[in-house]
């Protein structure tokens, strides 16, 4: 079975940014990584989206989700203010109740990097609205991640052992530490570092179901020991 993948594209900054020009990114860029037209009711939903986020903030990322099987596009926009974040929710149209996205944005609390996220549907925005955020220490060095978490524990979208196996992932392993699946090149093991941190946490808000709490791990390959040990 051939698979499809979801299609990510990160806009650029500076002077390539483009984001703020609806009609290139509704008419050019996601119809080219979509594989065709949105539907006229998509590209009113997206000019509604991009109309409603204010200037502090900006398109950051495009997606096609296609292997989704609804035809959904997403647009994920990077620094709208925590204060604000009801106010776009409304005027984008997202049919989700000013408390719902209320609750969302104070467990989310002041995080670092907060993303607001809305999938545009072949009829229409969708239902459902993303906010995520993160901090730049590891949780070892930055005590809002435990407060973070704290507030998830409370709200019941976080259990105790999956928070500490969270906060147990972050790390690195060597050739020496990991001896028995370290990658080798003639017998010899490849030099470098394999990094275990946390990328961000999201709040998914859905109009009919209660909010979902997820947490998103990264790992990369450094081929010199990580800045700080």
């Amino acid at each position: 079975m051939l698979l499809r993948p979801s299609v990510c594209v990160q806009m650029a900054r500076g002077e390539e940014d483009r984001g703020d020009d609806p009609c290139w990114v509704l008419e050019t860029l996601l119809p080219k990584i979509h594989g065709g037209a949105l539907s006229p009711a998509q590209r009113r939903a997206g000019a509604r989206v991009l109309a409603a986020v204010p200037p502090e903030a900006r398109l950051l990322y495009v997606f096609s989700l296609l292997p989704r099987g609804e035809g959904a596009v997403r647009l994920e926009f990077f620094g709208v203010p925590d204060r604000k974040v009801v106010e776009v929710v409304e005027k984008a149209g997202a049919g989700m109740t000013a408390e719902r996205v209320a609750e969302a944005a104070a467990l989310l609390g002041e995080v670092e990097r907060p993303h607001l996220s809305f999938d545009l549907l072949p009829d229409g925005i969708s239902p459902r609205v993303g906010l995520e955020g993160s901090f730049r220490g590891l949780p070892r060095r930055e005590p809002r991640w435990g407060a973070l978490f704290d507030r998830l524990e409370g709200a019941g979208l976080c259990c105790p052992a999956k928070r500490q196996a969270v906060f147990a992932w972050p790390g690195y392993s060597t050739a020496r530490t990991a001896s028995a699946v370290w990658p080798s090149v003639e017998g010899r093991p490849v030099p470098g570092f394999h990094v275990r941190s946390l990328s961000h946490v999201k709040l998914v808000c859905r109009s009919d179901r209660p909010l979902e709490a997820k947490v998103y791990l990264l790992t990369e390959y450094l081929p010199r020991r990580p800045a700080g040990g």
